[in-house]
């Protein structure tokens, strides 16, 4: 019986695949479970064209990714921090605060994308933003004293 399958299944294939399995592996476990469902000319046609939605909306957001990176590439943010009498912070600047920093610019950067340690010294420093791979900015951080 030729299903398609709505989730992975182990030693079968992966979500959105049409495989060939025996029809009492597909009629007492599969279905019942949700895993998979028939594949009729009907369903095989909405999943081509799912697929093809979805790879629109892939290659759209690799291009929105793209230009934004493209548009931070080599600006500076600046973050403002307390800092004791040697100059060294209270706490230290996160990649939470750059991505809220970067907000206030227009930019929505989410912060587990920020490649960073934590900033502990008031100047200039270089920080990676991972888009997807093959897509990076590097900013600089200005961290000033208030």
């Amino acid at each position: 019986m030729r299903v398609i399958l709505l989730a992975d299944v182990k030693g079968q294939g992966r979500k959105g695949e049409i495989v060939e399995v025996k029809d009492g592996f597909a009629r007492n476990y599969l279905i019942p479970r949700g895993l998979a469902e028939q594949a009729t000319p009907g369903r095989e046609r909405d999943l081509r064209q799912r697929q093809v939605q979805e790879a629109a909306r892939k290659a759209e957001e690799a291009r929105r990714l793209a230009d934004m990176a493209q548009a931070l590439d080599g600006r500076t943010v600046a973050v403002s921090a307390r800092a004791g009498q040697n100059g060294r912070l209270f706490g230290s600047v996160t990649n939470t605060d750059v991505a809220e920093a970067l907000r206030a610019l227009g930019y929505d950067v989410d912060r587990r994308k920020i490649v960073m340690d934590p900033i502990k010294t008031a100047g200039d420093h270089r920080v990676k933003i991972h888009f997807q791979p093959g897509v990076e900015a590097h900013i600089t951080v200005r961290v000033q004293l208030t």
